[in-house]
C-alpha cells in the first residue's frame, strides 16, 4: 500500500495549490496560504513517514501511518470546503469538484484498506453536504444529499475493494505458505533421499568389500598351496642342475617369481584379513629416516625431499606395515611423475577425528606433482584391484592396503588430487604418548 504514496502526495499537492488559489479569491490570500502550509507540512509528514517505512515489513505501522494520513488530509479538504463558502457558485463548483475527485482518488489508492480510504472521505466530504444544508435554499438540501450519496457510494466502493483485495491477500499468503511448506518437505526429501543414497552406497560397498575379501582370502590360501608345491620342486630341479648350467639359472628365476607371488599373495591376505601384528610406542620420524635410503630409491628418478616436524608424540603401530604403507605411497608417487619431479614426505602434528572420535594425531603425507587423479578416478582409487597402470605394472592394492593400515592403527587417510597439480595421501595416525626425536 505504501508504494502508492509518492502518486497520492504528488496528486495531493497539485490540487492543492490549484484549490488554494481559488481560495485566495473567495476568502483572502492569507486564509489560503495557511491552509496550503498546513497541507505541504501534512503531505512533507507523509512523505516522511514513507520515506522510513518504505522497505518495512511491519503492516500495522503502515496502516496507522495511511489512516493517519488519510484523515488529516481529508480534515484540510473539508477545511477548504468551509472556508470557500459563502463565495461565488464558481468557486464553490470548482471546490466541490476538486474535492469529489480527491475522495475518488483515495478510494482508488486505499483499497486495499477500507479505513484509510473511509478516513480520508468522510472528514473531505460531510463539511460540505454541512455547508449546502446552511443554507437553507432547496438547491443546498438537493446538494447536501448528493454529497452524502456520492461520499456513500465512495464507501461503498472502498468496502467491495476492500473485501476483494483481501480476499486476495489471504488466498496470496496460505499460497505463500504452503508453498514455503511444499519447499521445506522438498528439501527434507531430499536430504532424506541423499541419506539414503549415501547408506545405500555404504552398505553395497561393505558388502562388495566383505565378499572381495572372502573371496580373496580362500584363493590366495589355495594359490599359497600351489607356490608351496612348486617353490619345492624348483629347488630339487635347482639342487640336482649343475652349478652352471641353464637349468640351475632357469630354476631360480622360477623360485624369484614364486617369491614375487608369495609377496603377492600376503598382500592379499593382509587386504583380506589383516593380521594381529605386534605393536609397538615408536617415533614415526626415527622409522621414515631408518627407511629413507630405500624410499629415495624407490622414488628414483623423482627427488625426494623430507618435512619431519620436530618434537612429534609416538605412535602405536606395526613398524613394518607403516613402512609398507610409506613405501607404496612414495612408488604411487613416482608412477605419477614418468618424467621426475618432486615427491615430498611430511611429519606434522594434526588436531582431526577418526570415525567420530576426535583427537590428536601425527600426520603423514606423500605429496607428489604428477599427473593428478580425476574425479571419477579418486573416487576409486581406494577401491580394491582397481588401478590405471597398464597390465602387469600394478595390483590395485597398493592405496587400498594403505588405508587398511591407517583404519586398522586407529586412524584413517586422506587423498587429494587435482589432474594436472598432483596427488596428496595423508596418513593420520592417533598419540600413543611421548618420545623424543631420535638423534640427527
Amino acid at each position: 500500500m505504501l508504494g502508492q504514496t509518492p502518486l497520492v502526495l504528488g496528486t495531493t499537492m497539485f490540487n492543492a495549490v490549484l484549490a488554494a488559489a481559488v481560495l485566495a479569491a473567495s476568502a483572502g490570500e492569507a486564509q489560503a496560504w495557511f491552509w496550503l502550509g498546513m497541507m505541504l507540512a501534512v503531505s512533507l509528514a507523509r512523505g516522511l513517514g514513507w520515506w522510513a517505512l518504505r522497505r518495512s515489513t511491519d503492516e500495522r505501522h503502515q496502516w496507522l501511518l495511511a489512516i493517519g494520513g488519510s484523515a488529516c488530509g481529508g480534515v484540510l479538504w473539508g477545511a477548504l470546503c468551509l472556508l470557500t463558502y459563502p463565495s461565488a457558485e464558481t468557486y464553490q463548483l470548482f471546490v466541490a469538484f476538486v474535492v469529489g475527485g480527491m475522495c475518488a482518488g483515495s478510494v482508488a489508492a486505499y483499497g486495499a484498506h477500507f479505513p484509510a480510504a473511509a478516513a480520508f472521505v468522510l472528514p473531505a466530504s460531510l463539511p460540505l453536504a454541512v455547508r449546502f444544508l446552511l443554507e437553507s435554499q432547496k438547491l443546498g438540501t438537493v446538494s447536501a444529499i448528493m454529497v452524502v450519496l456520492f461520499a456513500g457510494g465512495m464507501l461503498r466502493i472502498g468496502w467491495i475493494s476492500h473485501r476483494s483485495f483481501g480476499a486476495l491477500f489471504r488466498l496470496q499468503a496460505e499460497l505463500a505458505r504452503r508453498t514455503a511448506s511444499l519447499d521445506a518437505a522438498e528439501a527434507q526429501l531430499r536430504a532424506e533421499i541423499a541419506e539414503h543414497q549415501a547408506t545405500e552406497a555404504a552398505l553395497r560397498h561393505v558388502q562388495k568389500m566383505e565378499a572381495i575379501g572372502q573371496l580373496t582370502s580362500g584363493i590366495a590360501h589355495d594359490f599359497n598351496n600351489m607356490l608351496a608345491a612348486i617353490s619345492g620342486n624348483l629347488q630339487l630341479i635347482r639342487d640336482l642342475a649343475s652349478a652352471d648350467g641353464p637349468i640351475r639359472r632357469h630354476a631360480e628365476a622360477g623360485e624369484r617369481a614364486v617369491d614375487r607371488g608369495a609377496k603377492l599373495v600376503a598382500s592379499l591376505l593382509g587386504f583380506a584379513r589383516p593380521a594381529d601384528a605386534a605393536t609397538e610406542t615408536v617415533q614415526i620420524n626415527a622409522l621414515l629416516k631408518d627407511f629413507l635410503p630405500l624410499l629415495r630409491r624407490a622414488a628414483a628418478p623423482c627427488r625426494l625431499e623430507t618435512r619431519l616436524a620436530a618434537n612429534l608424540p609416538g605412535c602405536a603401530v606395526e613398524a613394518a606395515q607403516f613402512q609398507s604403507a610409506v613405501l607404496n605411497l612414495v612408488i604411487n608417487a613416482r608412477d605419477a611423475s614418468p618424467g621426475g619431479g618432486m615427491v615430498t614426505l611430511a611429519t606434522t602434528l594434526a588436531e582431526t577425528e577418526a570415525e567420530g572420535r576426535p583427537g590428536g594425531f601425527v600426520a603423514v603425507s606423500v605429496a607428489d606433482t604428477g599427473s593428478g587423479m580425476t574425479e571419477e578416478v579418486r573416487a576409486r582409487a581406494v577401491e580394491p584391484f582397481f588401478t590405471t597402470k597398464p597390465p602387469g605394472k600394478g595390483s590395485g592394492l597398493g592405496l587400498a592396503q594403505v588405508f587398511s593400515f591407517a583404519r586398522s592403527a586407529g586412524g584413517h587417510a586422506t587423498l587429494q588430487s587435482t589432474p594436472g597439480m598432483g596427488t596428496v595421501v595423508t596418513l593420520f595416525l592417533p598419540e600413543a604418548g611421548f618420545l623424543p626425536d631420535a638423534p640427527r
